[in-house]
């Protein structure tokens, strides 16, 4: 087996990446997007410092775009994962074509971070269930919980870190690539 070298890696990467520009156009439209959202928010709604002139935004709408821009976000992810999986592959990929191919790696992402968020969520919710059910939570109860919460942080990152290549390359679903994205990390600790 040959050595691993990260400066060839990086050189390689960048390679791919400026020979292939096209990769950046799934995340550009979804921020372009997202940015005509910001501006219709700004431009519709009028501030004033003295708070004379305040309007109420219309909620709905802005939940909507909100829902509207995940979607589509998801979509771009999978869409991105798609190209870069191709790419990796063939060493082109063709970006409509591409687009057809996202939709699984799309829910797959959204599945993955839902999963993500999840965990986190109950992280959470024991440190505050902790820390509430003390009356006042001593400097040390803190340190203790923000130890945890960095082990945590470090931990579940290192144990996700090859969610994202597996999806590209191998089009997995989000149990399999976490499966194997903690397998990976549990017999490479050292890398």
């Amino acid at each position: 087996m040959t050595e691993f070298k990260y400066g060839r890696a990086i050189v390689d990467s960048f390679g791919l990446l400026f020979s292939n520009l096209y990769i950046f156009v799934p995340v550009l439209l979804v921020h372009i997007l997202s940015s005509l959202g910001a501006w219709y928010y700004y431009s519709s709604n009028t501030f004033s410092y003295l708070g004379t002139q305040t309007t109420m935004p219309n909620l709905g709408l802005i939940v909507f775009y909100f829902i509207l821009i995940l979607i589509l976000a998801a979509i771009a992810y999978g869409w991105l994962f798609a190209l870069i999986g191709q790419i990796l592959k063939e060493g082109k990929a063709s970006l409509f074509k591409e687009l057809k191919n996202s939709p699984k790696r799309a829910i797959t992402f959204f599945l993955i971070s839902l999963i993500y968020l999840l965990v986190w969520m109950v992280l959470w919710a024991i440190i505050i269930f902790g820390f509430f059910s003390n009356k006042t939570p001593t400097t040390s109860i803190l340190l203790i919980g923000f130890i945890a919460v960095l082990i945590f942080f470090v931990f579940m990152s290192l144990a996700f870190m090859y969610v994202t290549p597996l999806i590209s390359l191998y089009n997995t679903g989000p149990i399999k690539s976490i499966k194997f994205s903690f397998k990976h990390f549990m017999n490479n600790k050292a890398h």
